[in-house]
């Protein structure tokens, strides 16, 4: 290295800037990969609560309830089935169903899953009917999401304002005031 030109210290220097980009890339790649992991399950939330709704009126227990949609639902929820898989095999190691739901719930850190884990906690620990709690989560669910589906409408059509403004009135105005200034400098200019 020191006969082609470069130091030592530069090579080193070098190598530092080069790992310190790598672990940063890998970070902000595995990042994005949680984020998009956590909008897959919250996407599959809605639908997790019908089929939980339709497995409970068919009489299943919780604990039936997982083993049928790890089972059957594999092409409708693929994330939250996998997730699934993991909680139904600790409770068939001895764990304790609301303590399992728990730490799922506390791990993914997805807002409507921690929502309806926590009333399959209660039904599981206290007993009762399920089928009202879900309903209900499930309409603040899509009432949330038409909140938050206008909010980002609003937000888009103030882009497209601000768009239209920058790109179309320059064009307009040229259309519309272009030929009467062409007119005034003729004239202007035939006069003198």
């Amino acid at each position: 290295l020191g006969r082609g030109g470069v130091s030592i210290a530069k090579f080193w220097v070098a190598l530092l800037v080069a790992v310190t980009c790598v672990v940063v890339v890998r970070e902000q790649v595995r990042k994005s990969g949680a984020v998009r992991w956590c909008r897959a399950i919250r996407v599959g939330v809605p639908m997790f609560i019908h089929l939980l709704m339709l497995l409970f009126e068919a009489g299943l227990s919780t604990r039936q309830a997982l083993q049928s949609l790890i089972r059957e639902a594999r092409g409708v929820l693929p994330v939250l089935n996998d997730e699934m898989q993991l909680v139904l095999r600790q409770i068939e190691a001895g764990g304790d169903t609301a303590q399992v739901l728990k730490q799922l719930g506390a791990a993914l850190d997805v807002g409507e899953l921690e929502t309806v884990l926590s009333i399959l906690r209660q039904a599981d620990r206290y007993g009762g009917e399920l089928r009202e709690p879900l309903a209900e989560a499930l309409t603040v669910m899509e009432e949330r999401r038409v909140f938050e589906m206008r909010e980002a409408v609003n937000r888009l059509s103030g882009r497209m304002t601000v768009v239209m403004v920058l790109c179309f009135l320059p064009a307009l105005l040229i259309f519309v005031a272009g030929p009467p200034f062409v007119s005034i400098f003729r004239v202007l200019g035939a006069t003198q």
